[in-house]
């Protein structure tokens, strides 16, 4: 039961639901003790430096990605607040067809949480591209050299840059998650506007 209160809180809230975790994955990325892989670390002399370059290259691919994800988001919040200022017309059909107080008022809030839905999806798309957008660079010396501290170094930022990375992830879902629920407010408010009952 607490799972599913956990996923329901998660659909209506996302950008509140990821802040703990999130906030979990930047103190990881903080505590250099948490970075390295232990499995793996005493075997660094058997693993080639072209692996760690191949992963440390890939973290930047997948943020480049998780960026490009971000701006769809935010050219899409732009077609939305164009449906947001229509629905103001939706607004004024309910009221004028229905006399009914508790309706004009249900329909406000419905639009309310709409815009704010919106609001909140364009705010976190836009911390992706500015706020989130650092990344662990393996220093210039090192990018020649082939040893172990050189591996060491390489698996640090690789391990920070995955975190990063979910921590972009994160983002970018709680935004189509609001873009989402921005959308079903405006179904709801389509159907509460061609409600087939009488006017009173």
């Amino acid at each position: 039961m607490k799972k599913w209160l956990k996923k329901v809180f998660e659909q209506i809230l996302p950008t509140i639901s990821y802040i703990k975790a999130n906030r979990t994955l930047k103190e990881k990325i903080e505590n250099p003790d948490c970075q390295s892989n232990s499995s793996y670390k005493a075997n660094f002399d058997q693993i080639s430096i072209d692996s760690f370059r191949q992963k440390y290259l890939e973290a930047f691919d997948t943020k480049n990605k998780f960026e490009d994800k971000a701006k769809t988001n935010v050219i899409g919040i732009t077609i939305a607040i164009t449906l947001i200022t229509a629905s103001s017309g939706m607004i004024n059909t309910i009221i004028n067809r229905f006399s009914f107080v508790w309706l004009h008022w249900t329909a406000f809030f419905i639009l309310l949480f709409a815009i704010l839905y919106l609001l909140s999806a364009g705010i976190v798309a836009i911390k992706v591209l500015f706020v989130e957008n650092t990344m662990s660079v393996v220093d210039l010396i090192d990018l020649s050299s082939d040893n172990k501290d050189t591996k060491i170094k390489y698996d640090d930022c690789i391990n920070r840059n995955i975190s990063r990375n979910i921590i972009r992830n994160n983002l970018v879902f709680a935004s189509y998650i609001c873009i989402r629920n921005a959308l079903i407010c405006l179904i709801m408010l389509l159907i509460l506007m061609t409600i087939p009952i009488a006017s009173v």
